[in-house]
C-alpha cells in the first residue's frame, strides 16, 4: 500500500512542477522583450518616419514661398522670371496658359520700363536745354 500512496504522491509532486514550469514558460511568450521587435514592425516604424519626415519638408517649402500667392498682375520683373523658369523646369516648356500669361505680363513690365526711360530721357533733354 505504501508504494502506491507513495507513487501518487510522486504523480502529484511532478504535476504540479510541470504546471509550474507550464505558467512561466506561456508567461514568458505572452511578453517578449521590448528589444526585440519583430521585422515588419521595424520597417513599419522607418515608413512612417519617412512619412513625417516628407511632410516636414513640404510645410518648409510652403512656408518659404509665401502665406499666399502674389496675382500675375502685381509680381515684379524680377518674380516673373523666376516664375518664367520654374514653370519651364516643372512643365517642360511654356506651353501651358499660366506660362502664357507670364510671358505676357513680362512683355507689359519691359514696356512700361521703356516708356519710363523715355520719358525721363525727355525730361532730362527738356530740363537741359
Amino acid at each position: 500500500m505504501l508504494k502506491i500512496t507513495e507513487r501518487l504522491a510522486m504523480n502529484e509532486e511532478t504535476k504540479k512542477s510541470d504546471q509550474g514550469q507550464a505558467k512561466q514558460e506561456s508567461k514568458e511568450a505572452k511578453a517578449p522583450a521590448p528589444e526585440e521587435k519583430p521585422v515588419t514592425e521595424k520597417k513599419e516604424e522607418k515608413k512612417e518616419e519617412k512619412k513625417e519626415e516628407k511632410k516636414e519638408e513640404k510645410k518648409e517649402e510652403k512656408k518659404e514661398a509665401g502665406a499666399h500667392k502674389q496675382k500675375i498682375n502685381r509680381l515684379t520683373l524680377k518674380e516673373v522670371e523666376k516664375k518664367i523658369q520654374e514653370t519651364q523646369e516643372k512643365m517642360g516648356g511654356l506651353t501651358s496658359s499660366f506660362a502664357r500669361q507670364l510671358l505676357k505680363r513680362k512683355e507689359q513690365l519691359l514696356q512700361n520700363t521703356v516708356s519710363k526711360s523715355q520719358s525721363i530721357k525727355e525730361s532730362e533733354n527738356e530740363s537741359g536745354e
